[in-house]
């Protein structure tokens, strides 16, 4: 599309946060959780640095520091290259755009 691009479209992780979606989980499940992200890189985070990365988006990133349509990651570092073949499509994004679209005119 040749629009003027006024507004930015970002996908934010927020990564993992202890919050009760972790902490309520079995023993095995949260040790799953825990070296899931530790075999990542990833420690969690405590639930109130959860929100870093959509505020640094939002609030803290200058919009030169961003690439609209990009995938950022905890906090502020930009991670396409982990995205998989669906998520990089043209033709799924279309599709997406499309059912949304249809799904809103319906609820109007």
């Amino acid at each position: 599309s040749h629009r003027s691009h006024q507004l930015m479209g970002v996908s934010v992780h927020a990564g993992g946060v202890k919050t009760d979606l972790v902490n309520t989980l079995s023993a095995s499940e949260k040790a799953l959780v825990y070296v899931a992200n530790w075999l990542k890189g990833v420690t969690l985070m405590e639930e109130d640095q959860g929100c870093l990365s959509q505020l640094w988006v939002a609030a803290g990133a200058r919009r030169s520091q961003l690439v609209n349509g990009a995938y950022y990651r905890p906090v502020g570092v930009m991670s396409n290259s982990d995205l998989d073949e669906v998520a990089k499509s043209e033709e799924f994004a279309s599709k997406l755009w499309t059912f949304t679209d249809d799904a809103l005119a319906k609820a109007l």
